[in-house]
């Protein structure tokens, strides 16, 4: 079985090789420490990205069940949100310089933003973009681990959108990181 390898490791944690296999995003990936360095090939921030996108674009369609939903049907809103890192991932691909940048910049300011929308209201009770209880109203009837009346807990879809987009940034990041810094990445 053919299983891409994603090395990780630091000077603290790693003085030696280490290698286990962890299941992620639906495939299983080799983990290996070596020489303290993060490791990182511009396919795994590609393919991040895609699943990433791929997820996204469940929120352009929607996804309803009987009596909840996991995100609703925001195409008529959202759609410019979907074009915008369609177009940045494929400036990565093809003109890697200018692309990497501008996509770390676009998953940073993603996050912020989900971070401010969603997690804000759970940590802080109240936030930018309308009412705890406005939040914990609107999205009363999607899939949710935990369910509360007084304090606005993400969703499904929204807790997932955001480990993704901390995935696409680790491994964006770290493949801009090994192109400066001239770690071989073909290891």
């Amino acid at each position: 079985m053919n299983i891409p390898t994603l090395i990780v490791g630091s000077n603290f944690l790693c003085r030696f090789e280490i290698s286990f296999q962890i299941l992620f995003l639906f495939d299983i990936i080799e983990i290996r420490c070596i020489q303290g360095w993060i490791i990182m090939k511009k396919k795994y921030s590609i393919i991040s990205n895609f699943v990433l996108l791929l997820w996204y674009f469940l929120a352009m369609t929607g996804v309803y069940f009987k009596d909840f939903y996991l995100v609703k049907r925001s195409y008529e809103d959202d759609w410019i949100f979907m074009i915008i890192p369609i177009i940045i991932l494929i400036i990565f691909i093809i003109k890697e310089k200018l692309g990497k940048f501008i996509l770390l910049s676009w998953l940073s300011l993603w996050f912020i933003i989900q971070f401010l929308s969603h997690e804000w209201y759970t940590i802080f009770g109240s936030g930018f973009m309308g009412t705890k209880e406005g939040k914990i109203e609107y999205f009363k009837d999607t899939i949710k681990f935990v369910n509360s009346e007084t304090i606005y807990i993400p969703d499904v879809y929204h807790i997932i959108l955001h480990i993704l987009i901390i995935v696409a940034i680790f491994t964006t990041a770290t493949y801009i990181f090994n192109k400066r810094s001239g770690i071989n990445s073909s290891s």
